[in-house]
């Protein structure tokens, strides 16, 4: 009975054994699934993402490319992978520059260009200057992007390769210069123009000033940067320019307001053109029309003076000095 007794207990043992086995298998397989299933979401993303993901062994040499990457630089996977390395895209002088730029003559002569690229997409410090790169497409188009490199390591913590992945920012470049040469051209034009400007807000804060007519303001720069209209300008015309500087952000057109002022025992005219040129804020254009003012004023005489002549020669009357002179 012992005997009998001792090999039921075996039995059990060994059933519970393959139970335990069983499902020890079980939880491999699933996740043997789980690990291929996220495999393929990660392979479905980097083949989907709009980056350039290119992957290489530890020294270099090309492991994967995307099909972003194939797209825009231009290389099928069979002409990169397992035969160059990333430098392949890379603008040569570019290279150089930054190597000479980020590196040591010690370090330069240690390591491999690729080495130096890698230990620059590694350091994060460099995001905004070493991590922007020109890459060139097959066909040789120049590619402005910004570039960070991972490293990938195993179990035991050694490198097995890296992952570069490229941000294309060439559009964003590209806005950037158009950006820039649309202010230059804009501050040409403004210097060309021998006018007043202020920059105001809709509340009628003056936030800058650029005075192209050289003369003399109502107030010096320091009393009038910050302040409101109301509490530089004499208030009739204070309002006077605020109902125009209204006017032009609710219309978005430009808005004339012509005043006159009495400074220095002068009266001076001014015409004063405001334009919105954003939801926050307008420009205030001033030019001096004195002398304008004055030819204006002095043709509106003459004409009248013609016109007094003209129905007096059609009545019969001509009125005459006593030097027999017209007037």
């Amino acid at each position: 009975g012992e005997i009998i007794g001792n090999g039921f207990g075996r039995l059990r043992s060994e059933e519970q054994l393959i139970q335990l086995n069983t499902y020890l298998e079980q939880k491999v397989e699933e996740k043997t699934k789980d690990v291929i299933n996220l495999l393929k979401l990660n392979r479905a993303i980097v083949d989907n993402v709009g980056l350039i993901v290119i992957s290489t062994d530890p020294s270099g040499i090309i492991r994967s490319i995307n099909p972003f990457a194939e797209k825009i630089l231009g290389y099928s996977p069979s002409e990169v992978v397992g035969l160059s390395t990333p430098l392949i895209f890379h603008d040569s002088s570019e290279m150089l520059y930054k190597i000479e730029k980020y590196f040591t003559v010690e370090e330069r002569n240690c390591y491999s260009q690729f080495e130096l690229l890698s230990k620059l997409g590694l350091n994060e410090s460099n995001f905004n200057n070493g991590n922007e790169w020109t890459l060139i497409s097959k066909n040789g188009m120049k590619i402005n992007t910004l570039l960070t490199i991972s490293e990938l390591n195993n179990e035991d913590d050694e490198t097995i390769g890296f992952v570069g992945v490229a941000i294309d920012i060439t559009s964003k470049r590209k806005a950037e210069e158009q950006l820039r040469k649309s202010e230059n051209e804009n501050n040409a034009i403004i210097n060309a123009v021998p006018d007043i400007f202020f920059k105001l807000n809709r509340e009628g804060i003056y936030l800058d000033y650029r005075n192209n007519a050289n003369q003399v303001l109502l107030a010096d720069p320091d009393v009038f940067i910050g302040n409101s209209i109301y509490n530089v300008l004499p208030s009739d015309l204070a309002k006077k320019s605020m109902d125009a500087l209204e006017e032009s952000f609710s219309t978005r057109k430009i808005v004339q307001c012509d005043y006159s002022l009495e400074f220095n025992n002068k009266l001076s005219f001014y015409e004063n053109r405001i334009i919105a040129i954003s939801d926050s804020e307008a420009l205030s254009i001033i030019r001096e029309i004195t002398e304008r003012k004055k030819i204006e004023e002095s043709l509106s005489a003459t004409t009248q003076n013609l016109t007094n002549l003209i129905q007096n020669l059609r009545s019969g009357t001509l009125f005459e000095n006593a030097a027999r002179k017209i007037y």
